[in-house]
């Protein structure tokens, strides 16, 4: 079982990160969508603080050793998950940024067309 002093750690942790992420999302340097896992993370905290059981009888059912090996394979798994989705992410954001590019140059070389058939000065010669 978890010891007292732990389970006041835990809390104490996820009402911390729950304060930075409300500040981040506060200040728009953190998308609402975004804020929603690390929320996620802070209420498995307290959950695991307050209900030490939970993690004692998960950790039976998979079959795993100790409670701490469990913290550590979700822990693993999470991260994982959030890096693949951070991946998706920024493939994302580069196709459309390749998309802004090509489009941004094909207007500015219509623009320039435009210009060299309009100058005065290439008139004159």
């Amino acid at each position: 079982m978890l010891s007292t002093m732990l389970r006041v750690e835990l809390v104490v942790l996820a009402v911390l990160a729950l304060a930075v992420v409300i500040y981040a999302v506060n200040r728009r340097a953190l998308q609402l969508k975004y804020s929603l896992l690390w929320m996620v993370i802070a209420l498995a905290l307290v959950v695991t603080a307050c209900f030490p059981g939970t993690v004692v009888a998960l950790t039976a059912w998979a079959g795993i050793e100790t409670p701490s090996n469990l913290i550590f394979l979700l822990a693993i798994v999470g991260l994982l998950g959030l890096c693949f989705s951070l991946s998706i992410i920024v493939s994302r954001q580069e196709a459309k940024l390749k998309r802004i590019i090509q489009l941004l140059s094909l207007d500015q070389r219509e623009w320039k067309g435009r210009d060299k058939l309009h100058d005065p000065e290439k008139e004159e010669d």
